[in-house]
């Protein structure tokens, strides 16, 4: 079953499970859920099943193509009873998320999981520059911008930034002299 764009928050109940097709031939039920992406987003694909689970996030293929599968972005398995968390960063677009057994054989049909779609709020952090500047900013805006990222917690405010050696009005400005380390 593909259940069409669910956005972040939602919560699922689904089944899953495994059966013969109609020539005899082992298969899962599987789930797929179509979303749309319109900035770089964090997402937390969990799932626990009753049953050990399987799932992916994949990117869509070509635009209006909905049964082409582009590349794997995040796969994820975990025991049965047990939240299995995918995360990945993904970039505009169309995604699916993938739910099934591990296994083709001995998983009753309609065994229950419960799937969430959580979106991870991201946090600014101190973005150094070469001057010695800072500015509170996300890490890919960071990048971006040329800057060094200091990591998830760590703000301007802790002044994480020195300016690079050899900067104009540093205390380390080079001089042109060599100093030289005292004998004893």
């Amino acid at each position: 079953a593909i259940i069409d764009f669910p956005v972040c928050g939602d919560v699922w109940c689904g089944t899953s499970g495994t059966h013969l097709n109609s020539a005899g031939g082992q298969v899962r039920d599987t789930d797929w859920y179509q979303f749309d992406v319109f900035e770089t987003t964090e997402i937390n694909w969990r799932v626990t099943g009753t049953f050990d689970v399987l799932s992916f996030i994949l990117e869509a293929g070509a635009p209006g193509d909905e049964c082409t599968l582009g590349s794997l972005q995040q796969a994820a398995t975990g025991p049965a009873g047990t939240p299995v968390d995918n995360i990945a960063t993904l970039g505009p677009g169309t995604y699916f998320l993938f739910v099934s057994t591990q296994v083709f054989t001995g998983v009753p049909a309609n065994a229950p999981y419960v799937a969430e779609l959580i979106c991870i709020e991201p946090e600014v952090e101190a973005c150094c520059f070469g001057d010695g500047t800072c500015e509170d900013l996300l890490g890919p805006d960071c990048a971006a911008a040329g800057g060094i990222p200091q990591g998830a917690g760590v703000l301007c405010a802790d002044s994480p930034c020195w300016p690079a050696p050899g900067s104009p009005g540093t205390p380390w400005a080079c001089t042109g002299r060599r100093s030289s380390r005292p004998t004893t």
